[in-house]
């Protein structure tokens, strides 16, 4: 992937937080959140999963035609949104690499969008995978969704069509806010239900890595546990205390959620942090953290039941704004630590 903007050395400049409390609190505060409340909505989240969990296509394996036709899609959508592409070209949001499939190398695709800030060369990045794990071949599985035929498709609704639905609405609010200082990366990777590979791919070649301030990345948001009932957090490496954070900048928009709304992981025997593309960020160095709200066993998870139906696009939405509302302060150069 090539970045066309030369790499420059920006000085940072000490500002006081009461700047940023200022930005947070009263008015402006109020006027962020019913942005955030108008622009991500639970129709909005709930069409865009509905088109990337569409019998179309065909579980979105990486490789596949069905995987092709959701990054057309997704690229689709962040044009319209008016981001734009790290390539040459028209519109060329698609950032390729190779992989081996039945002893043949294969091109695939990240799907990488760009709204820049004031300073063009430092990133913070919004992920989520957007290819699943395909179908059960010839085999008809029973659904769990009253009134539905026999499926054998795993059309992966919550995993991870909800994360990049997340992404989009995400980036739909950025684009709209335009509050940013850091420029703001939002990337669709392939590859990670085969082992991480299009977000390996995209750490493994970015240039002067370190340029990436904050990796956020969006993972199955669709479905809340019922062990805790809120969205939580992964930690590990060195990304640790990054719910506090996030729970201290949502604060300071108001009391539209409860007290501490982001949990750590409680599900830690799951190895979460290390099973999703942030790790491949984190392991560089990079802090890099993955958003969920299904943790736990999930009886949709990887199978032909895990449709567009089951998800709570209501609570997704709230969740989807709070992660705006309390990521927009990691945007500026003089955000809390």
């Amino acid at each position: 992937m090539r970045i066309h903007s030369p790499y420059q050395y920006f000085k940072k400049i000490l500002r006081s937080s009461s700047l940023l409390l200022a930005m947070f609190t009263g008015l402006n505060g109020f006027a962020q959140k019913q942005q955030a409340d108008s622009i991500i909505t639970a129709d909005l989240l709930r069409g865009y999963v509905k088109a990337l969990s569409h019998d179309s296509m065909q579980g979105r394996h990486t490789g596949t035609k069905g995987c092709t036709m959701a990054a057309a899609y997704i690229a689709s959508e962040m044009k319209a949104i008016r981001l734009q592409s790290l390539q040459t070209g028209d519109s060329n949001y698609y950032s390729n690499y190779i992989i081996e499939k039945d002893g043949e190398d294969l091109t695939v695709a990240n799907i990488v969008g760009l709204l820049p800030g004031k300073i063009s060369d430092q990133f913070i990045v919004f992920s989520a995978h957007y290819d699943h794990v395909g179908d059960a071949g010839d085999e008809l599985l029973p659904s769990q969704i009253p009134g539905s035929r026999k499926d054998r498709l795993f059309n992966g609704a919550n995993d991870n069509a909800s994360g990049v639905a997340a992404l989009l609405a995400l980036a739909r609010y950025y684009q709209q806010a335009q509050t940013n200082e850091f420029s703001i990366l939002f990337i669709a990777f392939s590859g990670e239900e085969d082992g991480l590979l299009g977000s390996e791919a995209m750490a493994g070649s970015f240039p002067q890595l370190n340029r990436i301030k904050q990796v956020i990345n969006l993972e199955m948001l669709g479905r809340l546990s019922a062990k805790n009932k809120k969205p939580f957090v992964t930690e590990g490496i060195s990304s640790y205390g990054f719910a506090k954070k996030l729970n201290r900048h949502l604060s300071l928009s108001g009391k539209a959620f409860e007290e501490n709304y982001f949990s750590t992981d409680g599900y830690v025997t799951e190895n979460n942090f290390s099973r999703s593309d942030n790790y491949s960020f984190a392991i560089r160095g990079i802090p890099a953290n993955t958003i969920m709200a299904t943790g736990g066993f999930d009886r949709y998870y990887h199978t032909a039941w895990d449709e567009w139906q089951t998800l709570n696009y209501d609570a997704m939405s709230q969740i989807v704004r709070a992660i705006a509302l309390a990521c927009t302060p990691l945007l500026m150069t003089s955000s809390i630590h």
